[in-house]
């Protein structure tokens, strides 16, 4: 009997963690990398250039 049990109760237990709902997966920042060769410290507007416009970087 006790060999019968065994494999029923595992193959139920399994049947009821694959049914419960799995936790949502945490979102992720969103970051960009910007890498330019060439830019200077005041080379952007927040830094006081005035020569380009750089809204989204002033924020």
């Amino acid at each position: 009997m006790n060999s019968i049990v065994r494999p029923l109760l595992g193959a139920f237990v399994l049947s009821v963690l694959s049914v419960a709902p799995a936790a949502p997966a945490p979102r992720l920042p969103n970051i960009i990398v910007i890498f330019c060769d060439d830019l200077g410290y005041a080379d952007i507007g927040p830094f006081g250039c005035k020569a380009y416009t750089t809204p989204h970087l002033d924020r």
